[in-house]
């Protein structure tokens, strides 16, 4: 219970603070030029111990509160992956190819979900792991100047820089830079071993998520959703 209540006492201090930070869209107008970005606070970061990560459902409803006032936060487990999940993938089939989306850059008020705005476009050519960080250097390059790591304040200027610049959004979608997303990938970096001890434990999601009794929103689903029902 003292864990739980800590947890909890630290999410109301961020929400607070989340609260505090939010500026008006009136101030902004009255800033200089991409300076409002730096008065928005980085998005919640939680380091639960192993004990409390042993439970992650009952450690995301503890903290829930911080989501609800940032509208997102992350979590970093104790125990990190020596290798990232793409990469054990990629090692399992060399032949391994994913499909990305695209969704463009502009400032438009939403009308429909057939608004050529709002919609995303799913490529019709599959990429390589090697392949995506080719076409993600070339364009770090064309923008930057550089593929090196820089601050993510860096990309986040440069999205809003893009997406003022399309205010109104032009007619034609081709006019706009899109983001190229290659996240949503079916699949399991987890050991698919019957007796990996890691990969049956609840820090599985596709274990987790099995359990319909710990997830309401699942259980009822009549048939099976990617990313929903499973990872």
């Amino acid at each position: 219970m003292g864990d739980e209540k800590e947890v909890k006492d630290g999410a109301g201090a961020l929400k607070g603070a989340y609260k505090r930070a939010r500026v008006s869209a009136d101030e902004r107008e009255e800033m200089p030029a991409g300076a409002w970005i730096n008065t928005i606070e980085e998005a919640p970061v939680f380091h639960p111990t192993a004990a409390e990560w042993a439970d992650p459902i009952a450690y995301i409803r503890a903290i829930q509160g911080a989501a609800a006032a940032a509208g997102i936060f992350r979590i970093v487990p104790p125990l990190l992956p020596a290798v990232p999940g793409p990469l054990v993938l990629a090692q399992r089939d060399p032949a391994w190819r994913y499909g990305v989306r695209q969704q463009f850059v502009a400032c438009s008020t939403w009308q429909s979900f057939d608004d050529a705005h709002a919609q995303m476009w799913e490529s019709h050519k599959p990429y390589s792991l090697k392949q995506h960080e080719k076409m993600a250097d070339a364009y770090a390059r064309k923008v930057f100047g550089s593929t090196a790591p820089m601050p993510s304040r860096m990309a986040e200027a440069e999205y809003w820089r893009q997406r003022l610049q399309h205010r109104p959004a032009p007619s034609s979608a081709t006019a706009q830079s899109p983001v190229v997303y290659g996240n949503d990938l079916d699949g399991s970096a987890f050991s698919q071993r019957a007796d990996d001890a890691l990969a049956a434990g609840p820090w599985n999601l596709g274990v987790l998520l099995c359990l319909s009794e710990r997830c309401a929103a699942a259980r009822g689903m009549a048939l099976a959703a990617p990313r929903r029902s499973s990872p």
